[in-house]
């Protein structure tokens, strides 16, 4: 086959494919663009929105932290206190205690509640019921003779009745 145009025609048809081929070049271009952004999309919104939880969270840990060495210190200090209160107690085993308190009670003694204090003296507050004053009297000679005890006092006004005793504020004094 024979090209019959004239060069002129040649160069102008010529330019007109290139043309069209550019333009189909920066369409599949520009597509391809749109496409990866679309697929983007998603994924710089779900790391935009962690980003700005994390700084929401660092922002509130900052807020809850001191603000400046004096409260640190103050902090520091209050601990110290307490280490040092921890220290003083001694070996303040409550298991030893409570096993004391169990060798000491009689069949008719019945503890309801039992709290430390912590108050010098340091001391067991008691609450029950006793079947009769005599456990009531046994119970209290015993907690004075074990060596874990300076001493048991309670209520004078428990002795006058002769049976069903309820107690409250029996203090067995811890020895350190």
């Amino acid at each position: 086959m024979i090209n019959l145009l004239p060069p002129k025609e040649k160069r102008t048809l010529r330019r007109e494919y290139m043309t069209r081929v550019a333009v189909v070049a920066m369409l599949f271009a520009l597509a391809t663009e749109i496409l990866f952004a679309v697929m983007f999309l998603p994924t710089a919104y779900s790391l935009s929105l962690s980003t700005q939880s994390l700084s929401d969270e660092l922002a509130r840990t900052q807020n809850s932290l001191p603000k400046d060495i004096l409260d640190i210190q103050a902090e520091v200090e209050d601990l110290n206190s307490d280490v040092s209160t921890l220290k003083n107690t001694g070996d303040l085993m409550p298991t030893k205690y409570l096993d004391a308190l169990g060798r000491a009670k009689t069949p008719g003694i019945s503890l309801s509640s039992i709290m430390f204090e912590k108050n010098p003296p340091p001391a067991l507050v008691l609450s029950g019921y006793a079947a009769t004053r005599a456990d009531l009297t046994i119970f209290r000679n015993a907690l004075r003779k074990d060596p874990l005890f300076s001493g048991a006092d309670f209520d004078a006004q428990l002795l006058l009745q002769e049976s069903g005793i309820p107690f409250t504020g029996m203090r067995a004094t811890l020895k350190i």
